[in-house]
């Protein structure tokens, strides 16, 4: 049973309703207007996409000019949203603190409350932590790759050693992939930082996201993990628990022995999922496979057209972490 939050309604107030001025997207002009917080404007008249002020030039005459760089994925993300299509993806661990929130009650949450789009937790305990979640729209060029890179960040020794040339150990579940759809019709609030940082106003409930892909450990890729595309609907029982938050694994082989264990049962529950046809028997495409593809020329048999992306520079190693975003 999924618990209900108490309020899902999205829409930020907007500060002016006056235009501070127009900018040009994909052919048609569209209003600029102040947001309520100072560092974002709202593109458009939907109250629900902001975009960093960073990314334009002072108003000037009625027009708000993009720099240079900014154009062409703020209007990629400004039709996408126009057409109820922009998805965006967010990864977590296995060990991250939101996960048992995510899978056992059905909500993804930031690690604070204050109604602040940024897209870095602060360490200082004095200043407040934002309720956005970062996020990366699908449809950036290695965004699969990048998201499935974040899912790697905080585990222990013991659980990178799944992914490790001499130790490796298939089907540990190293994290998960969220998926947020948004849209001029949909109920998200999003703010656009700037290229490849898009936050989403939290907290969501089961209804605003689904968990579309798991990463987990694979011998057979050069990475040492892959990207498999999930369907099953009973996330508690299909994932589990979170793994052991247990980075530099103090209590010595006590510590070890828990990770090994929560591996085990990892496995066993992936086994169970590719036997039920919950997750695919064919990972995602990622930078090695890709490059290889290119390589050739030719599409690689059995993947599907939803799963391909562009190229992205492979990671040198298995046990290479990428730091998990809060």
């Amino acid at each position: 049973m999924f618990k209900k939050l108490s309020s899902l309604f999205q829409r930020p107030a907007t500060t002016d309703e006056s235009p501070v001025g127009h900018v040009m997207l994909n052919g048609e002009k569209v209003a600029v207007r102040h947001s309520q917080w100072p560092n974002l404007y709202a593109l458009g008249d939907s109250g629900k996409l902001n975009v960093s002020r960073t990314a334009f030039f002072p108003p000037s005459n009625g027009c708000v000019d993009l720099q240079p760089g900014q154009v062409e994925p703020v209007a990629r993300l400004y039709r996408e949203f126009l057409e109820n299509r922009a998805v965006l993806l967010r990864g977590i661990s296995s060990t991250h603190f939101s996960w048992n929130g995510v899978v056992g009650d059905g909500i993804v949450k930031s690690g604070g409350d204050a109604d602040i789009p940024e897209g870095t937790m602060t360490d200082n305990p004095d200043e407040p932590k934002t309720r956005w979640l970062p996020s990366a729209l699908e449809s950036d060029r290695g965004a699969l790759e990048m998201v499935s890179g974040i899912c790697l960040g905080n585990h222990n020794a013991t659980m990178r050693g799944a992914m490790a040339p001499d130790t490796q150990r298939d089907d540990v579940l190293l994290g998960a992939m969220l998926r947020f759809e948004a849209g001029v019709d949909r109920n998200l609030a999003i703010s656009y930082l700037y290229d490849g940082e898009i936050v989403v106003r939290g907290p969501l409930e089961r209804d605003d996201f689904t968990i579309s892909h798991l990463v987990v450990s694979d011998s057979g890729s050069p990475s040492g993990y892959s990207s498999v595309p999930y369907g099953g609907t009973e996330w508690d029982d299909d994932l589990g628990t979170a793994a052991p938050y247990d980075v530099a694994e103090q209590d010595g082989e006590i510590s070890r022995e828990r990770t090994r264990m929560w591996m085990d049962e990892s496995v066993k529950k992936m086994a169970s999922l590719r036997q039920s046809q919950a997750i695919s028997p064919v990972p995602a495409l990622l930078a090695a496979d890709r490059l290889i593809q290119s390589m050739v020329g030719m599409p690689i048999a059995g993947m599907g057209a939803e799963l391909t992306h562009n190229l992205m520079p492979a990671k040198s190693t298995a046990v290479d972490l990428v730091p998990s975003r809060l």
